[in-house]
């Protein structure tokens, strides 16, 4: 995959593949091939614009795979109520 101009590859923190697992499982895990799959499924634009529903600019989150990372600019406050 490409983001901006540097060619990125996704793996996990640790290099490991631990096979097929729950999504649960995978974020608690912090296995981000799962997270980066999900943005893949929906699609970076959709998952862009899904954020907004959580009170996140549409513009401080680019539609990249790294979403899946968190890439994007919040502040603190903001994701807190995100969470809220």
């Amino acid at each position: 995959a490409e983001t901006g101009s540097q060619a990125w590859e996704p793996k996990n923190y640790d290099g490991t593949f631990d096979g097929p697992m729950s999504m649960r499982r995978a974020l608690t895990k912090s296995k981000n091939l799962v997270s980066i799959r999900i943005i893949q499924a929906i699609g970076p634009q959709y998952a862009q614009d899904y954020v907004t529903r959580f009170g996140f600019e549409r513009k401080l989150i680019p539609a990249y795979l790294t979403m899946a990372l968190g890439a994007g600019s919040v502040t603190v406050m903001q994701m807190a109520a995100g969470y809220a």
